[in-house]
């Protein structure tokens, strides 16, 4: 049997460097990986995932942060 992953969200803590006056080490809470099968796109699936996500973690949206986002 072949099976396939049609859709995945990975998070986790991860060591990111901000510059401003100085560069700062942080560790905030990351999208790693987020990734949603062609067959289904633009059908809301990425945004159940992504809510359940923030629901099951306690953590809204703009708390996340996204290490080389993809375009």
């Amino acid at each position: 049997q072949d099976t396939k992953a049609l859709a995945l969200l990975k998070s986790g803590e991860k060591t990111l460097f901000i510059t401003g006056s100085s560069m700062t080490q942080i560790k905030p809470r990351c999208v790693l990986d987020f990734y949603v099968h062609e067959s289904l796109q633009r059908m809301g699936v990425g945004q159940r995932i992504f809510e359940f996500m923030m629901e099951t973690e306690n953590l809204p949206a703009h708390k996340y942060a996204y290490d080389r986002p993809s375009p």
